[in-house]
């Protein structure tokens, strides 16, 4: 057509920008029908037609191609005081997944609980966390405990309030947070020299061994937190006489907590006691006290 002179040059011209490898397909099931439609029209109605049918195809080629993955992030990183500061952006599936998880793991825990819808909420996504490091399906022990590598004589942890330090991150953990894992974990000792080097590396060993752990597992039936209803999947064994303290690692030193109670117990220095119906009771240093029963059946043999 541009040869015959049926087309001016600023209509070639047009019709050249629509070739592009992205419409080479379209274009040529199309460009006879094109060039006989603006054979007729002026330069800037033929502009017009071949925008029109960009668009058109644009449109099309859009639909069939995969389509773009949305924006998603989350950042993690701590502040000043050492606390986690999340960030996050989520879409569709994965949003209300997410949503529904937290929502899920969400617990009121009757008129004692005084956590704002917030709080609630930081609290879920700390159950989801620690339920996932708890049962996760990689190598690990069979409820995928903590491991605590102890390389300091055993003086020293019953002296004063040992410090912890996060073997991925290398930062110190909280004393609480300390004992806490001390509870219920994997101990590995590491012998070392007069200089702090190693020297041998000890067999690990369970802070509670498993078959009792199954013991304390059939009287509570879960956490022991009054108000908790989390499942025995959810939970650690719990020293209420401290191990460091010199607690006993015995059916009646012990009761299960969920993730999140341990940490809270430890935190906040709670007292806790067995009565002799395997009742618990759970007492603030402000003098304040709440109970609970288990919900297991206690085990018949004698508790000596």
């Amino acid at each position: 057509a541009a040869v015959s002179g049926a087309l001016s040059q600023s209509q070639v011209d047009a019709l050249e920008h629509l070739h592009r490898p992205k419409y080479a397909e379209h274009l040529a099931e199309h460009q006879s029908a094109l060039v006989e439609i603006v054979e007729q029209l002026s330069a800037a109605d033929t502009e017009t037609v071949c925008k029109r049918w960009r668009d058109d195809a644009d449109a099309v080629i859009d639909e069939a191609a995969p389509p773009a993955e949305p924006e998603r992030f989350l950042t993690a990183s701590r502040d000043s005081e050492g606390a986690l500061l999340l960030h996050s952006k989520q879409h569709g599936g994965a949003a209300t997944e997410i949503e529904k998880a937290l929502r899920n793991a969400s617990t009121y825990e009757g008129d004692d609980d005084t956590r704002s819808h917030g709080e609630r909420g930081a609290d879920a996504l700390f159950d989801i966390a620690a339920f996932y490091n708890k049962n996760h399906a990689d190598d690990g022990t069979p409820r995928n405990l903590p491991h605590v590598s102890i390389s300091v004589d055993e003086s020293t942890i019953r002296a004063g309030r040992p410090v912890g330090v996060d073997g991925d991150t290398e930062e110190p953990m909280a004393s609480s947070c300390t004992d806490t894992y001390l509870c219920d974990c994997k101990i590995h000792t590491i012998l070392r020299d007069a200089h702090g080097a190693p020297v041998g590396f000890g067999r690990s060993r369970y802070s509670v061994p498993r078959k009792l752990f199954s013991q304390v597992a059939a009287r509570d039936g879960g956490c022991r937190f009054p108000g908790c209803d989390r499942k025995i999947r959810h939970c650690d064994a719990h020293h209420m006489r401290y191990w460091r303290h010199g607690g006993s690692t015995d059916y009646i030193n012990l009761v299960l907590l969920c993730s999140r109670h341990h940490h809270f117990v430890h935190q906040h220095h709670l007292q806790m006691k067995l009565d002799d119906h395997s009742n618990l009771s759970v007492v603030w240093r402000d003098g304040r006290q709440r109970t609970s029963r288990p919900r297991g059946a206690p085990p018949r043999h004698s508790r000596e």
